[in-house]
Parts: C-alpha cells; structure tokens; sequence
C-alpha cells in the first residue's frame, strides 16, 4: 500500500509523518509539499484539481492506496470525489470548504441533498484531525454508554506561550485562519438543525473559562453533533488571558501574527487541552485529550496543537485499514475504538469521565479586558 500525503511539510504533516512512520513502518509514503523550505524525503510539488488524476498516477497511487489531504488550497469534495473515481481513500481533516465555513457541511448531512445521497465506491474517513476528528470520537465513546447527550460544550485552553515572549499576539496554527475565525466569522451556537447566531465575531464574544479567556466559534464539529443527536452544541475557545489580549489586540489592527512553533532550542512553553462535557438525562460526562510542547513526541517544527491534530489523522489511517464500507464515514462511528489507538499507543493524555470544571462565564470586551490587564 502506497499513502500520499498532501500538505506533508506543515504543521500537522510535521507531527503526522513520524507517527505513521513510528506505527507504520511498512507502509510506503509519499510526501509532497510546495513549501520552499521542504527538504527531501518531502517532494517540492502543488497538485491542482485539473491535474489530479494526472498526479496521482505519476506517483503510482491507484486503487487500494490512500491520500491523506492536509492541503487549505484544494476544494475536499473534489478531491474526494477524483480520488474515489480511482479506488483511492481520502483522509482528511475537514469536510468544510474553505469558502464557506462550517455549515458547508450540512451538503453532506441532509439526506435530501445530493451530495449526502452519493454512491462512494471506497471508504473515506472525514472531518479527521482533532477538532473535528478526536473530539468526535470522544463524545462517540460517551453516547456508546450513555445515549443521546442533550448539551454538549467543547472547550479548547491552549496555554501555548512562545519561546522568550515579547508580549505580542501569536498563532498557533495557520496565522490567516486563526484570524479569519476570531474576525471575520459570525459567532454561533446551534440547537438541532437551527443556528442561533449571537451576534458579531467570537472576539465580541468572550467568556471567562479556568486559566484563560475563551471565545465562542463556529466549527465543524458543532453542526455534526447538534444534527447527528438532536442535541445543543457550542466551542469555545480559549489562550490564558494576556495571551488572548494580546491576540485579539494585534488581530483587530490588522497585524499578523506570527506562528509559534517548536525551533531547535526554543521550545514553547504550555501546551493544548480540548475537552467535551456532554449533559445526558443521567448527568454531565467529560472526556479530555492534551499534549505540551516540550514533550519529545511533539517534532521540531510542530507544536502541541498540531500534534493533536496528527493523531487524530494516524487514528482515522488505523479505523481505515479495518474498514471495508464504502461512503463517508465520521470520526463519530469509531468512538471508542479511535480514543482506544491513541491511549494505547500512548500518543496523547487522555482523562475519561474528568472532573472538568472549566466554568465558563460571560466576560468583559476586548477593550475593557486590555484595560484590566494593564492595571494589574
């Protein structure tokens, strides 16, 4: 088996590469990136959807391989689609269209859509990385045992603090992204199949969560629960409070942020923490998955974020190889089975059932936090 990996020199490609190669050390990878700075085994080159197949065939990857798509720039559906036209499975860790935002994925979810009615010839694990992706399967693992949750918050601490901070506002995935979703998008939470939209973007709408400030996105993973269970669902989103004043001071004057990632001798301090508490007719429930930068399994060049990420994306490879279904298929199937591969290879933290009280509150306004920030 041949797996091609789309997007092989950023930051999850960084994380993933070792993991695959660490749990699958048979497996034949192709790994191909436009960046500049990629250096081999790591192929300098930008598939486009018009020479997709072309690329693909020159690169030997045909029926029964895998291509896992870590690329911004390629349109999920196409690739998807092109890549199933030559029985080759997709692993991806989004099923949103960069041009649309989260609700694109209701295209796969309504049955009386198209899309959603489609006849895949292979499987294909979507929406896999971490959030979406493990968190998925984290509240897959809780509704195994519990039911159909009624409320369900995703919280998100990332305690990352650069390598000898300067005070100024940091990403720690791509820096355009972040501030598209902390700017430029709607906050929302959703309740079935309706969104109730807030009003304004997520840094106008805070709350006070333990260890930091968090804002309220819209994401992937929040629609597929709210659809998949009938439940309430929102994510929210949080740095330690003078990280996230500093991000939200420099976003909303239009600077950009540089990426803060781990550099030989300058390791980040913190690390990434998601949680998933979920209320069911028999009480709350919580599951928990972290990883800090300073920890070996975080590779130069990544960072604990992005590492999350990669696992979820090695445990979608591992379900795949046993899957033999054809159609899209959700991290929220496996629940179980996927947390299970990364406890017991020992490739995240994973606290089942925790007592996670993260208290989230209303908070003040950027401004009025900066304000109080400087006071202190």
């Amino acid at each position: 088996m041949k797996v091609m990996i789309l997007g092989a020199n950023g930051l999850c490609g960084t994380s993933l590469v070792p993991l695959m190669r660490q749990l699958y050390p048979d497996t034949e990878l192709i790994l191909i990136d436009p960046d500049e700075e990629a250096k081999p085994p790591v192929i300098r080159a930008e598939p486009k959807m018009d020479n997709l197949v072309t690329f693909l065939k020159a690169f030997g990857i045909g029926k029964g391989d895998v291509l896992i798509d870590l690329t911004t720039e390629l349109t999920k559906l196409d690739v998807m689609d092109t890549a199933d036209s030559l029985g080759i499975s997709v692993i991806n860790c989004t099923a949103c269209e960069l041009d649309r935002g989260a609700m694109s994925l209701i295209d796969l979810l309504d049955p009386e859509l198209l899309l959603a009615r489609h006849e895949w010839e292979v499987p294909h694990i979507v929406g896999a990385g971490m959030n979406p992706g493990t968190v998925n399967a984290m509240l897959g693992m809780m509704v195994e045992k519990y039911g159909k949750p009624l409320d369900v918050t995703e919280w998100e601490l990332d305690s990352t603090i650069p390598f000898k901070w300067d005070g100024e506002g940091f990403a720690t995935w791509s820096p355009q992204e972040f501030a598209s979703e902390f700017c430029d998008e709607s906050a929302w939470t959703v309740d079935g199949q309706t969104v109730h939209f807030i009003g304004g973007p997520p840094v106008k709408n805070l709350v006070t969560m333990q260890g930091g400030i968090g804002a309220i996105c819209q994401h992937e993973e929040v629609i597929k629960w709210a659809w998949l269970y009938g439940c309430k669902a929102k994510y929210v989103y949080g740095y330690s409070t003078k990280a996230m004043n500093a991000i939200i001071k420099n976003i909303t004057a239009g600077l950009e942020l540089p990426l803060c990632r781990k550099l030989e001798g300058r390791v980040p301090e913190g690390g990434d923490m998601i949680g998933v508490r979920a209320v069911f007719e028999s009480g709350e429930r919580n599951c928990i998955i972290s990883a800090e930068n300073g920890s070996d399994q975080v590779p130069i060049g990544s960072n604990a974020t992005s590492y999350l990420v990669a696992c979820g994306v090695v445990a979608a490879f591992a379900i795949l190889m046993q899957e033999r279904t054809a159609g899209i298929h959700w991290p929220d199937e496996y629940g179980g089975r996927w947390v299970g591969f990364i406890k017991e290879n020992g490739l995240a933290h994973i606290e089942v059932d925790a007592d996670a009280d993260y208290n989230l509150q209303p908070t003040q306004k950027p401004l009025e936090l900066a304000e109080a920030i400087e006071q202190e």
